[in-house]
């Protein structure tokens, strides 16, 4: 699950993570996401989280609502309905010429 690090402190922060990357957090700024693992297994970070100069915030996926793609029958309602409705328009301009 991916994760969060707050830098509670007025000064930068740089980590190391265990993937070999460096986070570089600004004071008073969140970071990006990051991997639990990296920050779960590396001892610097467990004791910068002790002391509470870094805060973990864990992130909760969102999970977005797809619209189901609209099935032929579906389209050709929609067209039928569509044709019909300028019909009655073309039909109903005729009627007061």
């Amino acid at each position: 699950m991916p994760v969060k690090i707050n830098n509670l402190t007025n000064r930068p922060v740089s980590l190391r993570l265990k993937s070999g990357a460096t986070l570089h957090i600004a004071p008073r700024q969140i970071s990006g996401e990051c991997m639990e693992g990296d920050v779960r297994n590396n001892h610097i970070i467990q004791k910068l989280l002790a002391r509470h100069v870094l805060s973990m915030l864990t992130v909760k996926s969102q999970k977005k609502k797809i619209k189901s793609p609209k099935t032929a029958s579906q389209k050709e309602k929609t067209e039928v309905s569509k044709k019909s409705s300028q019909k009655k328009k073309t039909v109903s301009t005729k009627d007061k010429n």
